[in-house]
């Protein structure tokens, strides 16, 4: 059984126009974003005044809510040119109607997305309308299916321009919302989706497990019903009862419909509740207007079977949502906060490796160069892995949600271009890389590895047994038989890796050349003389001045890095200057560099490769 609550209230009017923050909700929220046919201030003004009038005649009563309706409806029928507020009513009903048919249609739509229903809802069933959300939701969802228009009331042209057709936009089939029955008309399992945007307050409340019953019959195995309620707490109960009333008395509803109008009001979780104890499945999905005051919650249930979008339970932590706590919670805070709830598809998070994955491409691309030429990067390997992984990604989802919901994703869709655009670039690099490092791996032997080295010639007094020691990155020394023809001590010829560890090795040098107890200085690097560039970091711009007086210094140019300026924490921006220091005055600019603030050696550049000259 159905458990009660009250069918009507009598002094919602009163409660709302005493209450500040319902006055508040109702005449700049209601009357603005909801429902703005008559002027809000205007409206409220005759709300108001039929409160405090009747409250005036006679001490202490509270005035009823159709003493108000009365008194509204009086007012509004004793303006002058009934005409013309007839036309404007009616233009302004048609804008308004078309942005709720929209707004309604948009938050189907997220729902389906987040169910993962894509492409796999083709039959529908309009209840308590005249159909108008048939033609939007055939537009944005793609059903080509049978419709069915289950209402009340079929022609005339208000329930033309609701549908948005002249004609019909499905197979119309009465109902007497007062007593309900079978609707032979629609088969067994004939609906994918079946929604009811007026609610379910507005049944007789005995009824609901009858309706109720209809809509499961209706509903083939996992097809979805789509209800629109109110989180009617007690608080919130006359802001809803009177945004009903306002909208019948301008809309011209007479007092005996107004008077018979159920208005059984219920929080969510209790409607959730009720839906849920006649079979549906409650996914936990649902869409909420963002300035809607009367809290109007879309909400979605299926018939089972269906594999809900859920993380499965773990043995080790255990949360347990009842009655919708959390979704209750969720509108709450949109309440509060003002700000849009966030919706999100369960299945996205497994497309995020594959996303990230990208990034650590690249940086592992970078790391690789670091140490080691461009052209023997492993280019296809890193192509095959992105797409092995995606594809492993993809099959996850699909047995989870079915194959239409992982190929229609937004995560796949972006996966799918970041592989593409991967595989493009890493393709054209192992193309142009094929030239370079087949002739030198394949056929270059001992030539190939001699590339990865610069051979830089010192002089310098230190043993030949001490190199290894004293100046760990070089990985060879050779002695000079005879040493230099200038005389002056021994020569040596030092094998130096390139990349990241040429620099290394030249800090080392460096700090052996600043040592008195050592005399060391270079004579050239792989046969040259003349200068090498050397990318320097600024903390202090005046230290530019001082390396310009530098012998053997020439300043090129400074540059900043825009990335590093927007993620400095100290906020201290950060310059970068490019210089060209000779070779033979390498080691001692170096050396000095090492010791001055401001000034931070970030890398030596080397040479570009080269042939053995024999």
């Amino acid at each position: 059984a159905v458990p009660s609550v009250l069918d009507r209230r009598e002094d919602s009017y009163f409660r709302v126009v005493n209450s500040p923050a319902l006055r508040k909700k109702f005449v700049d929220g209601f009357l603005v974003h909801v429902f703005n046919i008559e002027g809000n201030k205007s409206l409220y003004g005759m709300i108001a005044q039929a409160v405090m009038t009747e409250m005036t005649a006679a001490a202490g009563h509270r005035t009823t809510d159709l003493e108000v309706y009365e008194f509204v409806e009086a007012k509004l029928a004793a303006r002058r040119f009934q005409g013309l507020l007839a036309v404007r009513r009616a233009l302004r009903q048609l804008g308004q109607l078309g942005a709720q048919k929209e707004e309604i249609a948009l938050q189907v739509v997220s729902c389906v997305r987040q169910l993962g229903l894509g492409g796999r809802l083709h039959n529908y069933v309009s209840f308590g309308d005249n159909g108008r959300q048939v033609l939007p939701l055939r537009e944005k969802l793609g059903m080509a299916g049978k419709a069915w228009v289950v209402h009340d009331s079929e022609g005339g042209p208000v329930a033309a321009a609701e549908r948005g057709a002249l004609g019909p936009v499905g197979q119309y089939v009465p109902i007497d919302y007062f007593h309900l029955g079978p609707l032979p008309q629609i088969p067994d399992g004939g609906a994918d989706l079946i929604t009811i945007m007026m609610g379910l307050h507005h049944f007789k409340q005995d009824q609901l497990g009858v309706f109720l019953g209809e809509v499961f019959r209706m509903l083939r195995p996992g097809g979805l019903f789509i209800v629109r309620e109110h989180d009617a707490r007690p608080d919130l109960i006359p802001l809803v009862d009177v945004a009903h009333a306002t909208f019948n008395v301008v809309m011209g509803v007479s007092r005996k419909d107004e008077k018979e109008e159920i208005r059984a009001f219920r929080p969510v979780a209790e409607w959730r509740k009720l839906i849920a104890s006649a079979g549906f499945e409650d996914t936990m999905v649902f869409e909420l207007e963002e300035k809607d005051p009367t809290e109007d919650v879309m909400l979605c249930f299926v018939k089972p079977p269906f594999r809900a979008l859920r993380a499965a339970a773990s043995s080790s932590v255990s949360v347990q949502v009842m009655d919708g706590e959390a979704s209750a919670i969720r509108m709450r805070y949109a309440r509060a906060s003002g700000k849009k709830l966030k919706t999100i598809n369960p299945n996205d998070t497994f497309y995020r490796m594959n996303e990230w994955m990208l990034v650590e491409v690249v940086e592992d691309f970078g790391r690789y160069l670091n140490r080691e030429v461009w052209f023997r990067f492993p280019y296809l390997t890193y192509v095959a892995l992105y797409w092995g992984v995606f594809a492993q990604e993809i099959t996850h989802v699909a047995k989870r949600s079915g194959w239409r919901a992982a190929l229609g994703a937004y995560g796949f869709t972006m996966d799918a271009v970041i592989g593409g655009v991967l595989t493009l670039v890493f393709l054209q690099f192992a193309l142009l890389a094929l030239p370079i490092w087949v002739p030198y791996d394949v056929f270059g032997g001992s030539v190939a590895s001699d590339l990865e080295y610069e051979q830089v010639t010192v002089r310098s007094d230190m043993p030949i047994d001490d190199w290894k020691v004293l100046a760990p990155s070089v990985e060879n020394a050779t002695e000079v038989e005879g040493g230099g023809p200038g005389g002056g001590g021994p020569c040596y010829v030092l094998k130096v890796p390139r990349h990241k560890k040429w620099t290394r090795a030249l800090r080392e040098l460096a700090a052996l050349a600043a040592d008195p107890g050592h005399r060391l200085r270079i004579l050239d690097v792989s046969g040259s003389s003349a200068e090498m560039q050397v990318k320097l970091l600024v903390e202090d711009p005046g230290q530019i001045s001082w390396l310009h007086t530098v012998p053997g210094v020439s300043v090129l140019f400074p540059f900043e890095l825009p990335y590093d300026n927007m993620v400095a924490a100290d906020g201290v921006t950060r310059r970068w200057l490019a210089a060209a220091v000779r070779i033979p005055d390498l080691l001692q600019v170096l050396a000095e560099l090492e010791e001055r603030p401001g000034l931070t050696v970030v890398q030596v550049y080397e040479f570009l490769g080269g042939e053995e000259d024999i």
